[in-house]
């Protein structure tokens, strides 16, 4: 009986070892090869968008390209994508990528003046704010200083 357990025992230990030995050796993970597909990423987005004044919004589970909405300063959601292109140019430094991101930053203007109707005001400037080159960055944050004292009885 001794013998017959040590067998299965050697049996069930060189499966193991032997489907531990086929097992596929995962690559590791690699911040440069991350950033250059999302890189790719925006760029192929901004090629699908074109000139129109768009911006990704998702892509379904049965889709393969993005849904893409209008951008609208009452989507709470508006200055994410201006937010991505700032992360893509500091880490390509293209000046392409700069201005994509400085066109749809500028698409962000109309939150500095309209009045304030609900606390979404900074997911929708700050999203990209905190990205985007100072001299643009002051011109908004004083803009939104001034909304927000112009407004402030509207929260």
């Amino acid at each position: 009986m001794k013998n017959m357990t040590s067998k299965k025992f050697l049996l069930l230990a060189s499966i193991s070892l032997l489907m531990l030995a086929c097992t596929p050796e995962k690559t590791p993970f690699s911040v440069d090869r991350a950033l250059e597909s999302c890189h790719q990423q925006v760029e192929k987005t901004l090629l699908e968008i074109g000139s129109a004044p768009m911006m990704p919004r998702n892509i379904l589970s049965n889709q393969t390209a993005w849904n893409l909405i209008p951008v609208s300063v009452e989507d709470w959601t508006v200055g994410f994508w201006s937010g991505v292109l700032w992360y893509n140019y500091e880490n390509t430094r293209s000046e392409a990528d700069k201005q994509a991101a400085i066109r749809y930053t500028e698409l962000l203007q109309p939150l500095t003046t309209l009045p304030a109707y609900d606390h979404d005001l900074g997911f929708q400037l700050f999203c990209s704010g905190i990205h985007i080159p100072f001299h643009i960055f002051l011109d908004v944050a004083l803009q939104s200083r001034k909304f927000c004292r112009r407004n402030r009885t509207h929260f």
